[in-house]
């Protein structure tokens, strides 16, 4: 469906599951053969080209290299297998290419429709900007603006000649993407971003397929930071030079994040000096700082990320990223490119076993607090000092109780996300023979979600017809049915699926949920409010109970179970031994 000459356009699926390789090993030839035989007749009913390899080397870097020497265009969009484009997305980016020969890349951001498991955890995706905004919608204008903007993987169109000129897309880190750029900067090319999302993609599904993708990206990136120093470049510009070391650096936020959990405890249980300063020194210095950084990150991206959700989205990764990004200085070759899982269903609410760390270090955070009563009254010289560190002990109490929110998975069972939307449609009911005004609600590939006036009554699986055009005027028909309905006082509130008969209705179909770029752009304007600080913490000390009240079920659910195991047991050799105790006085 994307909107570009068709005898300029070849889609390719690039299927490195299916390798030669994955066909003669045992272990994943059954699945690995039935993958190759699925893609290859699907490729040939939609009429686009299948390419596999003969064996999995260098992993997504070599699948695309390999592919390069396979096709001939001048310009490749480069999709990952969960990110759907928009109908106008080489509309949006060729021009670029075609301006200034120069260019070897326009990247556009990575748009999700589902929440991450942090933000589906915690219940906030639709009021808070997601943890990706501030990288897209903050940090990435900032380096296209200095020639600094890096190919992200997926989403971007790049020019062949350039990537040629560096032998295809590098693999020599677990983080192709930027190692591309970088070489490419290096040779003088230049880079576009366009702050416009034109894919829709996944985000992982648990916290611990997320902290897979994190700690493939901060390894990359500090296999770049020891391997390709960026600031011993040669060919990048100064400010290039500072933007990729940055974005490399970044990732050991671990470090910092751990220290500022572990210090404050550490002085009031092991005594040492972490901090030493009186309160009048922390009211002339440490709190105008405080409220300063505080209003000046408003200042700068208070639209991309709320007060104090750095620390918090930061807080939960530090704990783990922490040994992956160390153990690349110790050997920067060894780590491995793995695939991050998407799409995965849960059937049933869980407490994430990631939250061990956390556990460990909130009952640390919860000792300190007797243990300052009792500095408080040995030591009356450090009372000052004690105040402060139990302060700054209760804000990191507050911030490790919340992160158990955000480990306690819930339930995802559903086929399809449900997204935003909004817009109007004209809706028929054939058997009524009515038409009404709706406005959409939400929308999925399976159905949609609309709103009207109606004095009339709805049958329980009635048809309908929906009507509507997306912002660029296109018209769309769709039959549905009815599921679901709410009527308060004269509203109706229905929940339809889509009756899809043949591939041309499915198509338009997935024309209507995904093609109009202009309904992600809404949707991230929507979020871009800045929050009241005061607010941001009263949420997060709500969140923090709910966190503690998580804990606690998940604590007794542990102890529990195994006695009320033991107990069924129990009972049933007890009823076992009475019934035949039963049976011999009767006998």
């Amino acid at each position: 469906n994307v909107d570009y000459p068709k005898d300029k356009l070849r889609v390719f699926i690039l299927d490195d599951g299916g390798t030669a390789a994955k066909r003669n090993d045992p272990k994943t030839s059954k699945e690995a053969w039935e993958r190759h035989y699925e893609l290859k007749r699907l490729a040939g009913e939609l009429g686009v080209g299948y390419i596999t390899r003969e064996k999995n080397l260098k992993a997504k870097a070599g699948n695309l290299t390999h592919a390069l020497s396979h096709t001939h265009s001048d310009l490749v969009l480069i999709l990952d297998c969960d990110h759907v484009p928009t109908r106008d997305i080489l509309k949006n980016t060729v021009g670029w290419l075609m301006k200034d020969e120069q260019v070897a890349f326009v990247q556009t951001p990575h748009f999700f429709i589902n929440p991450n498991p942090i933000e589906k955890n915690m219940a906030i995706f639709k009021d808070a900007p997601s943890e990706n905004d501030m990288f897209y919608r903050g940090i990435h204008p900032g380096l296209d603006m200095w020639n600094s903007s890096y190919f992200c993987g997926s989403a971007a169109l790049m020019r062949r000649r350039c990537l040629e000129e560096i032998g295809g897309i590098r693999g020599e880190t677990i983080t192709e993407d930027c190692e591309t750029a970088l070489h490419l900067h290096e040779r003088g090319y230049k880079s576009v971003f366009i702050p416009r999302p034109m894919v829709c993609g996944l985000s992982p599904e648990t916290f611990d397929d997320l902290i897979l993708q994190k700690s493939r990206w901060a390894q990359g990136m500090a296999q770049i930071f020891v391997l390709a120093n960026p600031l011993l470049a040669r060919g990048l510009k100064f400010y290039q030079k500072l933007c990729y070391f940055n974005s490399c650096f970044y990732w050991f936020f671990g470090i910092s994040r751990v220290i500022f959990y572990v210090a404050p405890a550490a002085f009031l249980l092991l005594n040492l000096k972490v901090f030493f300063a009186s309160v009048p020194q922390v009211l002339a210095f440490a709190v105008p700082h405080v409220v300063g950084s505080v209003f000046l990150t408003g200042f700068l991206y208070g639209r991309f990320r709320w007060p104090f959700f750095s620390e918090f989205f930061e807080g939960i990764q530090s704990l783990f990223l922490i040994p992956v990004v160390c153990s690349v200085l110790v050997n920067p070759r060894k780590p491995s490119f793995k695939v991050t899982p998407k799409g995965k269903s849960l059937e049933s609410d869980f407490l994430s076993g990631f939250s061990l760390p956390f556990l460990l270090l909130t009952g640390v955070l919860i000792l300190a607090l007797p243990a300052a009563i009792v500095k408080w009254i040995q030591y009356p010289v450090y009372r000052e000092i004690t105040t402060i560190t139990v302060v700054w002990c209760l804000l990191n109490l507050m911030l490790a109780l919340s992160s158990f929110g955000a480990f306690f998975e819930r339930k995802q069972v559903r086929r399809h996300h449900r997204m935003w939307a909004e817009g109007k449609a004209l809706v028929s009911l054939p058997r009524l023979k009515e038409t009404v005004e709706a406005r959409m609600e939400d929308i999925s590939l399976s159905g949609i979600g609309i709103a009207f006036e109606f004095s009339g009554t709805l049958a329980p699986s009635e048809h309908m017809i929906l009507e509507t055009h997306d912002s660029c005027g296109k018209k769309f028909r769709m039959e549905a049915r009815l599921q679901r309905q709410v009527r308060k006082g004269g509203t109706y509130f229905c929940g339809c699926e889509f009756l899809v008969f043949d591939e041309k209705q499915r198509a338009e179909t997935v024309d209507f949920v995904f093609g109009d770029s202009q309904k992600w752009a809404d949707f991230w304007e929507q979020k871009t409010k800045p929050a009241n600080p005061a607010w941001v913490l009263l949420f997060l000390a709500r969140s923090s109970v709910h966190g503690l009240r998580v804990l606690l079920v998940a604590l007794g659910k542990f102890i529990l179970d195994p006695i009320r195991a033991h107990a069924r047991r129990l009972w049933g050799r007890l009823a076992g031994y009475g019934g035949r105790l039963i049976a011999a006085a009767k006998a």
